[in-house]
């Protein structure tokens, strides 16, 4: 739950690092000053164009196999801060079998229930509202101002534009896609893979591997696997 989360890290001072330099990574490290309980060591990231750069103060190692120069300085902790979701959450299961610690990027500004259940991996940016009863899995993003009514459920590696507004008991299935302004009405179940274009008012169930968008929201297209 997210209150025994925050009380765990307010008994430690992590040395922890970003995986992903971009401008998703950019807003985790914005987070993750806001707490105190964290040190942000470094960030890791496989484009050779970033490196040695330093952003916001850290600066940008190599790629995924200076993590073993990293645990022997003692940063055994960090998050993945990617866009993709495919992706995320190849890396996240990569890191935890490795035996990194995977923490959580939550904006003091966030509102978040006492009995939302929140998994590992997640990204909680500003403004966020999270209600009675939800559920994030890991690996999840949640974006600035969006919305998640009282028992909904966002499945591992969902994404969660700007603006997104899920009404009571929706349900948004792995690795899903909601583009920045999504309304989505009570009881709806979105599939897993599938993507929500910007806007989109959602008033019916949406299969797994498609793309939605209109108003309201229609398919367009298969997502080939």
């Amino acid at each position: 739950m997210v209150r025994k989360f925050i009380k765990d890290i307010k008994s430690k001072n992590l040395r922890v690092f970003i995986l992903g330099a971009g401008g998703q990574g950019k807003v985790v490290l914005d987070i993750l000053s806001e707490n105190k309980n964290f040190e942000v060591f470094g960030f890791i990231d496989d484009n050779q164009k970033l490196k040695g750069k330093v952003i916001d103060g850290v600066k940008v190692f190599g790629d995924k196999n200076y993590l073993e120069d990293l645990r022997k300085k003692g940063v055994i902790a960090g998050i993945v801060a990617i866009g993709e979701n495919k992706i995320r959450c190849e890396i996240a299961d990569y890191l935890k079998k490795k035996g990194f610690r995977l923490i959580n990027a939550i904006h003091p500004s966030s509102l978040i229930a006492n009995n939302a259940l929140v998994g590992s991996n997640i990204l909680i940016a500003m403004g966020a509202i999270i209600c009675a009863h939800t559920i994030i899995e890991d690996n999840a993003v949640i974006y600035s101002g969006a919305i998640i009514e009282h028992e909904s459920i966002l499945k591992n590696g969902a994404y969660i534009s700007p603006g997104v507004k899920l009404a009571g008991k929706v349900e948004v299935g792995e690795k899903a896609f909601l583009g920045i302004g999504v309304t989505v009405i009570q009881n709806i179940k979105i599939g897993s893979n599938s993507i929500i274009g910007a806007g989109a008012v959602v008033l019916e169930d949406i299969p797994d591997n498609v793309v939605a968008v209109g108003i309201p929201a229609k398919i367009i297209k298969k997502i080939r696997k």
